[in-house]
């Protein structure tokens, strides 16, 4: 149940509806996406693909403080040496694309300060991979929250 709290992080980090900008879904309907089933009803295999995943995340994304923007450094060929399928690379990918670009649409002043949120987003990824009580409230927050 603590992992069904985190909206906002699958909105970060892989959501449901995720959609690019020209409104095409990432996900690919014929793949069963591990870290959409909720976390009481996953199998160990599946536990294990959803905790190498956010390895995966932690370890490839960086932010670039400059730009407030997110920057995904890994290859198809990196996901797939950890063990995970081309639709989580392809999905990832194209998250970062889109929240970055939704970060700072129209040129108006950013919603997130890429910084605070990536902060955020590793304390959550982390007590899911190590299965420890969620950070805070369980969810991350936008620039006017954290006045």
């Amino acid at each position: 149940m603590k992992h069904i709290i985190i909206p906002a992080l699958c909105l970060l980090l892989i959501s449901c509806n995720s959609r690019s900008t020209d409104n095409v879904s990432a996900l690919d309907p014929n793949f069963k996406y591990a870290h959409l089933v909720p976390d009481s009803l996953r199998t160990p295999e599946q536990q294990k693909t959803v905790k190498t995943l956010f390895t995966a995340i932690e370890k490839y994304t960086t932010i670039d403080t400059v730009n407030n923007k997110l920057v995904f450094n890994a290859t198809e060929k990196d996901f797939a040496e950890m063990g995970l399928a081309r639709q989580y690379y392809s999905l990832w990918q194209q998250n970062v694309k889109d929240v970055n670009e939704n970060n700072n649409l129209n040129n108006s002043p950013a919603v997130i300060d890429i910084k605070s949120y990536w902060q955020q987003a590793l304390q959550m990824i982390d007590a899911i991979k190590n299965d420890k009580p969620m950070p805070e409230n369980g969810y991350l927050k936008t620039l006017d929250e954290n006045k």
